[in-house]
């Protein structure tokens, strides 16, 4: 049984593009622990291309994103989502879509 409805973000999750990027692109996969009030209890790197350059900063925003947390029979509960966080190259922004379990 899924979680009707799952977790949503409360307000535009924006990623700072790291100066050190120069002109690259790249992707992160995050997956965050969310509780019954909609704060990220956790968020870890599951993987990153290229490894490690835009880590620090897909988890700090991730993790002080507000969400509305998801429900299960009506009630809130614990949750967590996938979320891949793209980098556009040439310092253009991300963008992210996610996936509940």
């Amino acid at each position: 049984m899924g979680l009707d409805p799952p977790p949503r973000p409360l307000g535009e999750i924006e990623p700072l593009v790291p100066e050190a990027a120069g002109a690259r692109g790249g992707v992160v996969v995050l997956r965050l622990y969310i509780n019954e009030q909609g704060t990220v209890d956790r968020a870890e790197v599951l993987r990153s291309t290229p490894p490690g350059l835009f880590d620090a900063s897909a988890l700090e925003a991730f993790s002080h994103a507000r969400f509305s947390p998801g429900y299960l029979a009506g009630v809130a509960v614990k949750s967590q989502m996938t979320f891949e966080v793209k980098y556009r190259a040439l310092g253009s922004g991300a963008e992210s879509s996610a996936r509940t379990y």
